[in-house]
């Protein structure tokens, strides 16, 4: 179902008696839109409003434009002062803040701050967005941005180019952003228009006769399907499988060696725990026993 045949259908519904036509509906909703149009001077559509007000205990109304600005001017102008002269309009804002307004009975804020010198900073961990390492590296990447804008404009400027410096910061837009060249000039292609590759050479100096261009999607799907026939090569495959053999024997072999020397250092402290109870069973207990288990523990 299309917008126009709902409107008609909801207009039919909420007033079984008429049935509209788009057309109609067009010609109600042309100006004002889909609510109620007042008509008349500012005292008529006082009247109006208060009626409405009076009635039906609405807390405001909406107003939607007939002509931009003039609509709200007119609202202004004439309309307002009528509604002030009945007094069911504001003729100034209350006093006090937006805070004391919403919150009645909130005690104003002072209006001076204290020093820097005087300031309270208290690490709340909860409280953080984001953790060190993606701020850290947030910073790093626009320091590098900084730097890359920096080199640039001089080269610019005294170029006389009308190039955005930003640009030599911005990541590739695209796959092969800055990785191709022209086969005769050895400049860059970059994209030109919407989609098509081109010689950047040609159409930035004009001393190239490179006038081929091809599609971003066609050179990407070129250069990923040779990628994949490369990569995919069985000698390839099979080095690759290799190596992700021996990798995961080392770290086998690895994780079997340092468990072998904790169950070690467990065995020689079982010993000796087991030699000082021996001890303090054959009445050959000495203070210096009492140290030896907590260093062994913490050599541990």
């Amino acid at each position: 179902m299309s917008a126009s045949s709902a409107s008609v259908e909801a207009f039919s519904n909420a007033d079984p008696s008429k049935v509209w036509t788009v057309r109609e509906l067009a010609e109600w909703i042309g100006i004002g839109g889909l609510g109620p149009l007042f008509v008349g001077g500012p005292q008529t559509v006082a009247d109006l409003l208060e009626e409405w007000v009076e009635e039906t205990d609405v807390d405001g109304f909406n107003l939607a434009y007939a002509v931009t600005h003039e609509t709200f001017s007119d609202i202004v102008t004439y309309l307002v002062p009528e509604l002030q002269r009945r007094g069911v309009y504001k003729r100034d804002y209350a006093p006090g803040t937006l805070r004391e307004k919403l919150f009645s009975g909130s005690a104003p804020a002072a209006q001076s701050c204290r020093p820097p010198e005087r300031w309270e900073r208290v690490e709340v961990p909860g409280l953080r967005i984001v953790d060190d390492e993606l701020w850290l590296s947030v910073k790093t990447r626009r320091a590098a941005m900084r730097l890359a804008i920096g080199k640039a404009l001089p080269r610019h400027t005294l170029g006389g180019g009308n190039r955005n410096c930003l640009n030599e910061a911005h990541r590739p837009c695209f796959l092969l952003s800055g990785l191709l060249r022209c086969g005769c000039c050895h400049g860059p292609y970059a994209i030109i228009g919407r989609d098509p590759y081109a010689c950047s050479t040609r159409k930035q100096k004009g001393t190239c006769y490179n006038r081929l261009t091809i599609t971003r999607q066609a050179v990407e799907a070129r250069v990923l399907d040779r990628l994949k026939e490369r990569l995919l090569a069985p000698d390839l495959v099979a080095a690759f499988v290799k190596a992700f053999r021996e990798e995961t024997k080392r770290q086998r072999e690895a994780l079997r060696a340092e468990q072998a020397q904790r169950e070690r250092k467990a065995a020689e402290l079982d010993r000796k725990i087991a030699a000082i109870f021996r001890a303090i069973e054959d009445g050959l207990y000495e203070p210096a026993m009492k140290t030896s288990p907590c260093r062994t523990q913490r050599g541990a």
